[in-house]
């Protein structure tokens, strides 16, 4: 019918898609950052790779 939903959208900032990758553990290092590692050059989370100024996310259910 004409009434039926075809698709749903959300949309957040990038600030959002961080939380959502700490969350689920991706890009967690082994050891926490401490005062005296820093700088720790080989670290995973490094905002500058894993969000850009344009992240997208996308949730597909059909």
């Amino acid at each position: 019918s004409k009434d039926e939903v075809k698709m749903s959208g959300y949309f957040t900032h990038s600030g959002t898609i961080l939380k959502l990758i700490s969350l689920l553990g991706i890009a967690k290092d082994d050891e926490p950052m401490r005062h005296d590692l820093y700088p720790f050059d080989d670290r995973s989370w490094r905002s500058s790779l894993i969000d850009s100024f344009a992240s997208n996310l996308a949730f597909v259910s059909f």
